[in-house]
C-alpha cells in the first residue's frame, strides 16, 4: 500500500509540475520559450517503469507514453527556440502548443487507469482535466495563426 500511494503521489506531482512548465510556452510568435529542459517531471518520467511499477502494467505503459510525448514536446520547443522567426517559426510554435495539449491528454488517460477511489480530485470532487490545464489559453493559437498569415 505505501509504495502504491507514493507512486500515485509522484504521478500527480509530475502532472501538476508539467502544467506549470507548459505555461512557459504561452508566448506570442517570435518569442523564445524559457523552457527548463532538465525539469523534474522529465527526469522522473525517464524512470517511469520503476516509479510506477506498483500501479500495474497498464499504468506503466501509459506513463511511458507520457514520457515519449513529453520528449516530443521538448524537441518541438528546441526546434522553435532555434529559429522562432517568420512563418516557419509560427508553424513550429503551433507544434509546441499541439504537443503540450497532447501530453495533457495522455496524463488524463493515465489518471483514468486508477480506480475512482485512488484518483486525486479537487475539493469539490471534480476530476483534474490535464488536457485543459496543459492547453494554451483560448485565443493564443488563433493569434499565432494570424501572425503566420500576416507575414
Amino acid at each position: 500500500m505505501p509504495w502504491r500511494d507514493e507512486a500515485i503521489g509522484t504521478f500527480y506531482r509530475i502532472a501538476h509540475d508539467l502544467v506549470g512548465e507548459f505555461t512557459k510556452a504561452t508566448v506570442l510568435p517570435s518569442t523564445p520559450i524559457p523552457a527548463n529542459f532538465s525539469t523534474y517531471p522529465r527526469q522522473m518520467l525517464r524512470e517511469a517503469s520503476r516509479l510506477f511499477a506498483p500501479l500495474g502494467n497498464d499504468f506503466v505503459f501509459g506513463a511511458n507514453e507520457v514520457a515519449m510525448r513529453l520528449e516530443e514536446y521538448f524537441e518541438a520547443v528546441q526546434a522553435y527556440n532555434n529559429d522562432p522567426r517568420g512563418r516557419d517559426g509560427a508553424d513550429r510554435l503551433l507544434s509546441v502548443q499541439h504537443f503540450r495539449e497532447h501530453v495533457g491528454l495522455n496524463l488524463d488517460r493515465v489518471s483514468r487507469l486508477l480506480s475512482d477511489d485512488l484518483r486525486w480530485k479537487y475539493a469539490d470532487g471534480k476530476e483534474y482535466n490535464f488536457q485543459e490545464l496543459s492547453s494554451p489559453p483560448p485565443g493564443l493559437l488563433i493569434d499565432a495563426r494570424r501572425h503566420k498569415l500576416k507575414r
